[in-house]
């Protein structure tokens, strides 16, 4: 669907819609319902990004699972991190050895023009 199509679905200018997404206009509630209506989802959903469950709906199992991913999720991003660590370590030495290296020719140079 077009800017200009959910516009008119929810009762405003094409800019104000186009300001919405980019998140230069605050979106006030009457947009967010009118928006809800136009996709055919919830304000949560909107808000959120996801469907939020039925907690009521819930099992141990689900729980289970929950906790198994987020412990998943966190490993990876700890192993990432750590990649992203030794990597900023390596380039910062690599910094220091190219400031060596500078340096070293500066001296060169210098010298080079006091003969």
């Amino acid at each position: 669907m077009s800017q200009d199509m959910v516009a008119i679905k929810i009762g405003k200018a094409r800019n104000t819609y186009g300001n919405i997404v980019r998140g230069k206009t605050k979106i006030l509630n009457e947009n967010l319902q009118a928006l809800a209506d136009v996709f055919g989802v919830s304000v949560e959903e909107i808000l959120l990004g996801y469907k939020p469950g039925d907690p009521s709906s819930l099992t141990l199992g689900d729980n289970d699972n929950h906790r198994e991913q987020m412990h998943q999720l966190t490993e990876d991003y700890e192993r990432r991190l750590s990649e992203d660590r030794l990597k900023i370590e390596a380039q910062a030495k690599q910094i220091i050895t190219l400031e060596n290296y500078v340096k070293t020719l500066q001296d060169m140079v210098a010298l080079l023009q006091k003969k």
